[in-house]
């Protein structure tokens, strides 16, 4: 027994010496006495100097806690002036009882006027990585594979984590009070400052949920962009602190800067969420984002995140008005073509995702009339040689569109902000595409488009196949039905040197003329059904270098049609009638010329069109022509020689029989936007040089015969 009480004394009498220590430590020692010594132990250990300008003040039992105050930390050999961390006031304790049993309890935890300024230099170096230095690439944490402590959530709600295991944590609130962030980067001349008004959390333990709440303010320089924002949340910790989830989430606030106008656009963000680091996987249910009228809901699960993230989810844009939504960015928009233009858009899709791609699957996409479906991919994302690139990897994608009139998106003609045409100033763009953008593209794609109609030319059963890889970007082919014809469409853009060059191979083959004419050039010139094959090349960066270095070959077939504000037999008659000195006979003229084939061949060279070979088969005339069109300067040169076919007549006038194999000179010269009937004239000089040579050679017939006469009777 005497042995019992023995062994019962001894623990007590150390405990009790050791609370004695305690209370005489916090008593009689005054940590304000060692702040030399703090500061030179910071000195001598570390790349910092430390400077403790405010009391300290301290406490061992029952619990554990510090309180310091006007605390500044300085790199060392740094340009740096200013302290890399200030603080105002910071205390903590620590309850010392329930550590006995593994179980942490916190009283409180306050932080006031903390100042972080970070600066990464021309070199990429962040003067923090003196404060965290790096841990050698050998030393990896083990992490563990257990998922006990699970979180999920279901139903809109978060599931608590089982307390079965792990220690419990509490604390009875943590306040931080007028903290900033500070963040400059010297290579790119961007700045970043985060302010934390307050956050305030309270009852913090690992067996309920507790409040949070925040306010907080993102300054961006260059571009100027300011986020000012409030967050409420109920929040859980599982024991051990291994998983935490976010219950009825709220982040209201305004966006604010340069791009806005000096407007304020509200934003709004809501969401269940859960992180659990045993099982390595996070849980976003039902993320809700609205800015302006812009509404997004997300969902998203992600596992495996500190090894081989994976991603899984869904994304859903609810109908809004995009026009509505601009005006709210504080952007102005002009009046469009079509009245109902930009007014309804929504779009859903599923994706899935890693380190290396995202996919989308179940692609839709509704604007106003028109909808797109399939599939879109984005690989590679790790390559180091997408660094640079505007896509930031491999794209790829299986789309289809039901129909688009792309010209009720252009701006409307009546509306006071677009200028008339005539009034505007277009400076020529030296340099447009960059070489460098184009030979970092990559993307392979299929799209079908049901009907398509641009600048008035309306397409249909369109089938596109494009790749691009290594500055090469080819379309082989674009198929399309183009007014009761077919279009094939082959072209390739070679970026690999400094010049990109253009190559393209176009096969036509009945084309309804006048519905193409009148949406190309406004101005109808031709009626008949289209044949042509092109080959054309050309290098440069601008529209204007490009024409002016268009070169190629190419041929045309037109059939069973007419020449509009022209008509070739009017112009034979009134030849016919100045050189007889006759008026012209009274007739009906029609104001065209009908042909039953126009054929050719032509050679580009430098933007200019030369045809040598053109021939065209009226009913009662054929037609050769030559001459030259200047694409660039939408000029025309062309020759015409008029012959009556045969001994057939004309039934608009009499062509006597010496005037039936006469060629009839007609010359085109002028602008293309001018009528055939103002550009197109008789060549009286070349008439009369003919009826020259045709009266010298009618001589020389005659003296032959009289000289044959001659010698035959002597």
């Amino acid at each position: 027994m005497k042995n019992l009480k023995l062994w019962i004394l001894i623990p007590i009498s150390v405990f009790t010496a050791l609370l004695l220590v305690f209370v005489l430590l916090t008593l009689l020692v005054d940590p304000n006495d060692y702040r030399d010594e703090i500061e030179q132990a910071a000195q001598s250990n570390t790349n910092i100097d430390v400077q403790i300008k405010g009391d300290i003040s301290w406490s061992l039992f029952p619990w554990i806690g510090f309180d310091i105050n006007q605390l500044d930390i300085y790199l060392r050999n740094s340009s740096q002036t200013k302290p890399i961390l200030q603080l105002a006031t910071a205390s903590a304790s620590l309850k010392i009882a329930p550590l006995l049993s593994g179980d942490f309890e916190v009283g409180a935890l306050v932080l006031k006027g903390l100042t972080l300024n970070l600066v990464r230099d021309e070199n990429g170096h962040g003067n923090w990585n003196a404060l965290f230095p790096e841990v050698p690439s050998s030393v990896k944490p083990q992490r563990s594979q257990s998922s006990d402590s699970n979180i999920s959530l279901q139903n809109g709600a978060a599931k608590k984590p089982p307390n079965t295991s792990g220690f419990r944590f509490s604390m009875a609130r943590i306040e931080i009070e007028n903290a900033q962030l500070h963040f400059k980067d010297q290579q790119t001349s961007q700045q970043l400052n985060l302010e934390l008004k307050y956050l305030r959390a309270r009852d913090i333990n690992s067996d309920n949920t507790f409040p949070i709440s925040m306010a907080f303010k993102v300054v961006h320089r260059g571009p100027s962009l300011v986020l000012d924002a409030q967050l409420d949340s109920m929040m859980g910790i599982s024991r051990g602190g291994y998983a935490f989830y976010f219950k009825e989430l709220l982040i209201q606030g305004g966006i604010s800067g340069a791009l806005f106008n000096a407007q304020t656009v509200p934003l709004t963000l809501s969401a269940d969420l859960a992180i659990d680091r045993k099982s390595d996987s996070f849980n976003i249910k039902a993320l809700a984002l609205k800015i302006a009228q812009l509404p997004i809901v997300l969902k998203l699960t992600g596992k495996n995140i500190s090894t081989h993230p994976m991603y899984e989810g869904s994304v859903r844009i609810a109908q809004f008005n995009p026009q509505d939504f601009i005006a709210a960015l504080g952007q102005p928009i002009a009046a469009l073509a079509g009245p109902q233009a930009l007014t309804n858009l929504a779009m859903k899709a599923n994706f899935v995702g890693s380190v290396d791609q995202w996919v989308l699957n179940d692609f839709k996409l509704k604007l106003d009339t028109s909808t797109m479906v399939g599939q879109l991919k984005l690989a590679e994302l790790n390559n180091p040689g997408f660094d640079n690139s505007a896509l930031g990897g491999a794209l790829s994608w299986e789309l289809a569109l039901d129909h688009l009139k792309l010209d009720d998106y252009m701006p409307s003609p009546s509306d006071p902000q677009t200028p008339p045409s005539a009034e505007v100033n277009i400076q020529p763009i030296e340099r447009g595409i960059s070489v460098e953008l184009l030979q970092g593209l990559k993307w392979a794609g299929n799209l079908r488009v049901e009907s398509f109609e641009y600048s008035n030319i309306e397409l249909s059963n369109i089938v596109l196949n494009t790749t691009a890889s290594n500055g090469l970007i080819r379309i082989n082919p674009l198929k399309a039905d183009l007014y009761s014809g077919q279009v094939i469409f082959k072209l390739a853009v070679d970026a690999q040197s400094t010049l990109p060059k253009l190559t393209v191979e176009s096969v036509a083959t009945g084309l309804d003329l006048p519905p193409l004419f009148d949406a190309v050039t406004e101005l109808e010139r031709l009626e008949g059904t289209a044949r042509m094959n092109v080959a054309l090349q050309t290098q440069g960066f601008t529209r204007q270098a490009l024409l002016q270095n268009l070169d190629g070959t190419g041929q045309f077939e037109i059939i069973d049609g007419q020449i509009l504000g022209v008509n070739f037999t009017r112009k034979v008659c009134e030849g016919i009638a100045k050189l007889a000195d006759e008026k012209l006979p009274a007739h009906s003229w029609s104001e065209n010329s009908e042909f039953e084939q126009i054929a050719g061949t032509f050679v580009v060279n430098q933007g200019k069109v030369t045809t040598d070979d053109m021939t065209v088969d009226l009913q009662s005339l054929s037609v050769n022509g030559a001459g030259i069109l200047d694409i660039p300067s939408e000029q025309i040169d062309y020759r015409l020689a008029l012959r009556v076919k045969g001994e057939q007549r004309l039934d608009e006038c009499e062509v006597p029989q010496k005037w039936q194999s006469f060629r009839w000179p007609i010359r085109c010269r002028g602008n293309l936007n001018e009528s055939p009937a103002t550009i197109c004239k008789l060549e009286t000089a070349e008439i009369s040089r003919q009826l020259g040579a045709k009266v010298e050679n009618k001589l020389k017939k005659t003296l032959n015969k009289r000289l044959k006469k001659l010698f035959e009777g002597h």
